[in-house]
């Protein structure tokens, strides 16, 4: 039997050193979650580089007893700085324990941009351990992106705190707040 609808609304604000810029993004999930299984759709609005992007797509989710995947599928415009693409996102998790989950990512990006088409690929891994008896819970993720077309590679690490309002990062998994953000096609490139 399914579950009741489900929103989740995200937002973030990314400072760029490289470029001086900020990125500043919001999404609105709405899903349906059941025993074993979530599904849903979103849209979403990025302002980055001087253009405002807009996304939609769909989502789901596959629980296990121990591990989840997750994948979307989103496209992107923006019409600011000529640029359209698709995405599809996938993660998978692993929990060794209730407090302590291990992910692996890949995500592959197309794009075209004022007519020069590119396309690419990110791999990662990464984790996250909330400490006992808090609220509170540290992760890292380290990706790998190729960008096939204009052959250049990007690495990036992310180190951070984060304040829980689930009982554990598995309940958070299974009903929370754990749907994957579509980040913007121009911070991909």
């Amino acid at each position: 039997m399914p579950g009741a609808l489900q929103w989740q609304f995200s937002g973030s604000a990314t400072d760029f050193s490289r470029v001086s810029e900020t990125e500043y993004t919001g999404e609105a999930h709405l899903v349906q979650r059941s025993q074993g299984w979530m599904f849903g759709a979103f849209a979403g609005d990025d302002n980055f580089m001087h253009g405002n992007a807009w996304n939609v797509g769909v989502e789901g989710a596959l629980y296990f007893r121990r591990a989840t995947l997750a994948a979307s599928l989103a496209y992107e415009n923006d019409d600011d700085l000529d640029t359209e693409g698709e995405m599809l996102l996938t993660e998978a998790r692993y929990f060794v324990s209730r407090n302590f989950r291990l992910d692996g990512i890949f995500d592959y990006a197309r794009t075209s941009s004022a007519g020069v088409d590119a396309d690419g690929a990110i791999y990662g891994v990464g984790g996250e351990y909330r400490v006992p008896s808090t609220p509170f819970s540290v992760f890292a993720r380290y990706t790998h992106a190729n960008i096939t077309d204009v052959n250049t590679d990007i690495d990036t690490g992310l180190l951070g705190l984060r304040y829980n309002f689930d009982k554990d990062l598995a309940a958070r998994d299974e009903q929370g707040a754990s749907l994957l953000s579509v980040p913007n096609l121009g911070s991909l490139f």
